[in-house]
């Protein structure tokens, strides 16, 4: 969420009016708008009667709402829809080229996936599809690769649509940090592993459930989804965190949120790589760490505390329950 002033800008809503602080804790001035959505390539996305534009760090009216949907800027364009029709936009409002399809995606990789009727493929930054609109089911690019399905069967292709593995497995994730997690067959108890960008088995599929790495840890389940624990393993596929957590959230800023007890009874807290509690298990709401600030609740939503903490503990703002 850098934006040009090199600030952090973090999203708040204050009696359903949506708005910004800085990473001190300081309300910044915005449009009346009806939502914002986090900061990406310095422009914000924010939709006001029913229609989407983009403002910059300072608040200001960059693009004025006039698309009936837009995606966030990534890689320097957003994909915009206005009178049905889609398009790809840069900063300064101009329209790079028009696609025909029924949904349009965010630049990765320098590709972007669209979709066409049930079908998936994906365009170049001139427009030019490069990848056939052949595919039941993509995940956008990511270090290089796609994850895309096909005759009922996952596989990975390349950025010239060369399979890198084979269209053999249930479901194939998204690389991060030069794995991709995997199910081996699509059954109730199929085991989950990883892969490498060679499609070699690094991690054999020996998982309940897994997720993709983040800072060097990854997410695994151990049991099934309703009663299963959660833990991590580290890049070799080493235990380094006992599945003793009723839920977990992906690394960030050298935290993960972790969760004990289901329900209205869940409390959550902040551990780090190694396990060790950072923050006691006091939040009934929490999210990942970004940036060093976690937005969290203490209480119930009605009478209770909530806002963004720092790695400390600490309320930089809180939310003020009376207006």
């Amino acid at each position: 969420m850098n934006n040009s002033n090199s600030q952090l800008l973090f999203k708040i809503n204050k009696f359903g009016t949506p708005g910004f602080i800085n990473n001190k804790g300081k309300e910044m001035t915005i449009p009346k708008c009806q939502s914002v959505a986090d900061y990406h390539e310095s422009l914000s996305r924010f939709k006001k009667d029913n229609l989407y534009g983009f403002m910059d760090s300072l608040g200001q009216v960059i693009i004025n709402p006039i698309y009936e949907r837009a995606t966030n800027f990534n890689e320097r364009f957003s994909a915009v829809r206005k009178n049905g029709k889609w398009f790809y936009i840069d900063k300064n409002n101009n329209i790079k080229f028009e696609i025909e399809c029924n949904y349009a995606f965010e630049f990765s990789d320098g590709l972007a996936m669209i979709q066409k009727g049930l079908s998936y493929g994906f365009v170049d930054t001139l427009g030019h599809i490069v990848i056939p609109i052949e595919y039941e089911k993509a995940h956008s690019f990511s270090e290089g690769l796609a994850s895309v399905k096909k005759n009922g069967k996952w596989g990975v292709i390349d950025n010239k649509n060369n399979v890198i593995v084979p269209f053999k497995y249930a479901l194939i994730g998204q690389f991060s940090e030069g794995r991709c997690h995997f199910q081996i067959e699509n059954e109730k108890y199929s085991k989950w592993g990883y892969f490498n960008v060679k499609g070699e088995i690094e991690i054999p599929a020996s998982f309940d459930k897994c997720y993709p790495f983040s800072e060097s840890r990854a997410i695994f389940r151990k049991g099934s989804f309703k009663g299963g624990r959660y833990g991590y393993i580290d890049s070799t596929g080493k235990e380094v965190i006992p599945p003793i957590y009723d839920g977990a959230m992906s690394f960030s800023s050298g935290m993960a949120a972790v969760s004990i007890g289901l329900g209205k009874s869940s409390r959550y807290g902040f551990i780090d790589s190694e396990g060790k509690i950072k923050l006691n298990f006091i939040y009934t709401r929490a999210n990942s760490f970004n940036n060093n600030l976690a937005f969290v609740r203490i209480g119930d939503y009605k009478t209770g505390s909530e806002g963004y903490i720092n790695k400390k503990g600490k309320f930089i703002w809180k939310k003020n329950k009376s207006k």
